[in-house]
């Protein structure tokens, strides 16, 4: 009920001014996969969690992880920590709110696998991963018998925070010849050459993704799936998601 009241005001302006309370990101994403038309995956997920590989054992992982140049043991050592996150959801002796963070990071989990696989997805749950691995340490450092057994335990969850670290420096160092390589070397100057080319503002560019090109340019944007263009949603709703079929209608100078 609190909840109800503080989103009111914002779900009430936002239906009024924009015609929907659903934002615009969600309708151009409606197209996607969902549970209902996947189901055989969800129900496959716990087997995929233990002996596969799953979306919830990238939540660990660097950014895209998945173009390689990464150590592969990375990969071994994150999907070990994923199982380990899930472990206390199925320990009554670990603390409640523990538990909670391990279902929800299961449940996420299938999310994650059904939906378009990202990283900026993934801090919510690696933070709800966090929390349950410090409920099962908890859980188990208090029936150790021994302090060299707790002393022990100590000194490895005191390790855990060492890799994510060392990945966070490497990750920045990439991101910054990603920013220099990608955003200011090609997307920023394809914004600028498009302003240069363009005749009038009013000029449409169809384009993926949004972003750098779309704000150098200052020209009106139509992109895909139509995160900013409500033109693009209404051609997916008719059936039309190819890219050339949707150029073909929307015809972008």
């Amino acid at each position: 009920m609190v909840g109800a009241l503080i989103y009111a005001p914002w779900f009430i302006w936002a239906w009024s001014y924009y015609g929907s309370p659903i934002p615009n990101t969600i309708l151009a994403k409606s197209g996607s996969h969902t549970i209902v038309k996947r189901p055989w995956e969800a129900v496959r997920y716990p087997f995929d969690l233990i002996f596969r590989f799953t979306a919830n054992h990238e939540v660990f992982l660097p950014p895209y992880y998945y173009f390689g140049g990464w150590p592969k043991f990375l990969q071994t050592v994150d999907k070990l920590v994923t199982i380990i996150a899930v472990i206390p959801m199925f320990w009554p002796r670990c603390h409640r709110f523990a538990r909670v963070a391990s279902i929800a990071f299961l449940l996420g989990g299938v999310y994650l696998e059904l939906t378009t696989r990202a990283p900026w997805y993934y801090p919510a749950w690696a933070v709800l991963g966090h929390i349950a691995i410090g409920g099962l340490s908890a859980a188990v450092w208090e029936r150790l018998k021994s302090s060299f057994g707790q002393r022990l335990l100590s000194a490895s969850v005191s390790l855990l925070p060492i890799d994510p670290a060392i990945m966070f420096i490497c990750v920045g160092r990439q991101l910054q010849e990603q920013q220099r390589i990608i955003e200011w070397g090609l997307r920023a100057q394809i914004g600028r050459d498009l302003k240069v080319m363009s005749e009038s503002p009013q000029d449409t560019v169809f384009l993926e993704p949004l972003g750098y090109i779309g704000y150098f340019s200052e020209l009106s944007m139509r992109d895909t799936p139509g995160l900013s263009s409500p033109e693009v949603i209404a051609l997916r709703q008719d059936g039309i998601f190819a890219m050339p079929d949707i150029v073909h209608h929307l015809k972008p100078d």
